[in-house]
């Protein structure tokens, strides 16, 4: 009995085993079918230079599209197989490959793109899956091949050429409504560690504090050395211009500011720096002074016209506004002026701005614009002058002008009605 009961228990071990085994292959089996993609024994087979091969589903469908076997991609060299990220699935042709995932759908990739993406890493390289098949565009003399995948573009052309479109910059290139055109080589260092790229119609440059911001064609042409400007901190912006026909284009950099015409050869401007600051806070195009009529310019110090003025800067004054009734001020002492001390100033009697040289003073009484004196013997002279008091601060201005003190001499006319 006990031989009979070892006998049985040994068949038992023995039949377990068995089943144990079966169970591990098919296990196996239908993970390698997974894994490497088989093909359902349903799927359609269609011939290759190395045997039949199923093509299926969404790449199926994109491939016939493409012409089938007697397209651009050629025959089948492989099975559909799941690709190494576990998330696509792909097969590959004679002189290309299409690859799917359901959020991408089935896209082709062939020649010279296809092979700089593979040497990247294929779908898990900073580029991702195709989001596009290739597409022929062309600007002027020069064209190219452009396949778009999740996380950047690839151009190639016909010199043998390809540019990358990647990351930050790729992303900003796709959310502007900006049409940048053709990427004329791959992205560049640029100054304090930062990238820009150029494109046909602009360019995109990124700064880890500032972010990736599209540059219009205008706007780049406009010659403000980075070093000057900075980075650009916003996109760029729409606006009406009355002294232009066509649309406008602005942009904010991290030292200033840029506008453009749209379309036309006309004249663009920047503003930066100090003046920029101080334009600013006036309101830029929308304020008193309105646009931009010309750069920057000065040695000693620096002045920009606008619509309805300037402002003026030195480095030991600041910068300041001049506006009407003073910016048009040409009287016989305009070389006296020199920069103004302060922004104008207003009270009901009249409005005054210190310059480095003389004051500018506009009476109520008659809104004319007169020059100052250095020195006053009296108030008769005060009035006899500006037609108004003398202020501190004003040149000309002195305590005995002024016997009580307030700031402000002379207060009354003190010359006989005439």
């Amino acid at each position: 009995m006990e031989n009979d009961g070892g006998t049985v228990g040994r068949f038992m071990e023995r039949s377990v085993s068995r089943r144990a085994r079966t169970v591990s292959a098919l296990m196996l089996a239908v993970l390698i079918t997974l894994t490497v993609g088989v093909a359902p024994a349903s799927a359609k087979r269609y011939p290759g230079p190395d045997g039949p091969r199923s093509v299926i589903g969404e790449i199926e469908r994109a491939w016939l599209r493409a012409g089938g076997a007697s397209g651009f991609l050629g025959a089948p060299l492989t099975d559909e197989w799941t690709a190494p990220d576990g998330v696509g699935r792909f097969t590959h042709f004679e002189r290309g490959s299409i690859y799917w995932t359901p959020a991408t759908g089935a896209h082709e990739v062939h020649g010279a793109i296809r092979d700089r993406w593979a040497s990247e890493g294929w779908e898990r390289s900073f580029l991702g899956y195709p989001i596009s098949d290739e597409t022929y565009e062309r600007l002027g003399e020069r064209w190219a091949k452009i396949s778009r995948f999740q996380y950047g573009d690839l151009f190639w052309y016909p010199d043998t050429q390809m540019a990358v479109v990647r990351g930050a910059i790729s992303e900003a290139a796709r959310r502007s409504d900006w049409s940048l055109g053709l990427a004329f080589g791959d992205e560049f260092p640029a100054a304090d560690g930062g990238r820009w790229q150029a494109f046909s119609g602009g360019s995109v440059h990124w700064h880890p504090r500032v972010g990736a911001h599209v540059v219009p064609g205008p706007i780049s042409r406009v010659h403000a050395p980075s070093t000057i400007m900075g980075y650009p901190i916003a996109d760029f912006r729409r606006i009406r211009n009355p002294r232009v026909y066509e649309g406008y284009l602005t942009q904010r950099f991290e030292n200033g500011v840029r506008y453009a015409p749209e379309c036309c050869n006309l004249t663009a401007y920047f503003v930066y720096g100090a003046i920029y600051t101080r334009y600013r806070e006036l309101g830029s195009e929308e304020g008193p002074l309105g646009w931009p009529i010309a750069m920057e310019l000065g040695d000693y110090g620096r002045s920009q016209d606008f619509d309805h003025g300037e402002i003026m800067w030195r480095p030991h004054l600041g910068a300041h506004a001049v506006l009407e009734p003073f910016v048009s001020w040409t009287g016989l002492r305009y070389s006296d002026r020199g920069f103004p001390v302060d922004d104008a100033r207003g009270a009901p009697d009249s409005t005054w701005q210190v310059f480095e040289g003389l004051t500018l003073v506009r009476s109520a009484r008659d809104g004319v614009v007169r020059d100052s004196a250095r020195y006053y013997r009296n108030c008769v002279a005060v009035w006899d002058t500006v037609e108004a008091p003398v202020r501190r601060g004003q040149q000309g201005y002195r305590a005995g002008l002024d016997p009580d003190g307030d700031g402000v001499g002379c207060p009354t006319d003190p010359r006989p009605v005439r």
